[in-house]
């Protein structure tokens, strides 16, 4: 094998709304949470810019960071959930993009009634 094939690097850009997306599906799996609390009005959403999920996502080298805003289920006690959905995040995540995620915040933005 020649010097140029051995430094041929491999990289995937895994898109942001693809994140979103399994830490979404994350938390639908959660017991206790009812799904992800809306994002709170911005207009660059009217020109199709921003997430309408509050679900916000870091990234410093491969270690991603998530803040997440979940609505409670009906019944559903808030400390107990949002460690649920912090392990199923974190699961989720790490299978499926085979990233590290360092840190999950869960902020419990409403409660199903």
């Amino acid at each position: 094998m020649s010097d140029v094939e051995k430094k041929i690097e491999r990289s995937l850009y895994v898109n942001r709304k693809v994140i979103e997306n399994i830490i979404a599906n994350a938390v639908r799996e959660a017991d206790g949470a009812a799904g992800i609390a809306p994002a709170p009005f911005n207009p660059l959403r009217l020109l199709g810019i921003g997430s309408t999920r509050r679900i916000y996502i870091g990234k410093t080298d491969d270690v991603l960071t998530a803040d997440v805003g979940i609505i409670l289920s009906s019944g559903a006690k808030a400390a107990v959930t949002a460690e649920r959905v912090q392990q199923c995040i974190k699961n989720a995540v790490q299978e499926t993009l085979g990233m590290t995620i360092a840190r999950v915040n869960v902020d419990i933005c409403g409660c199903e009634i």
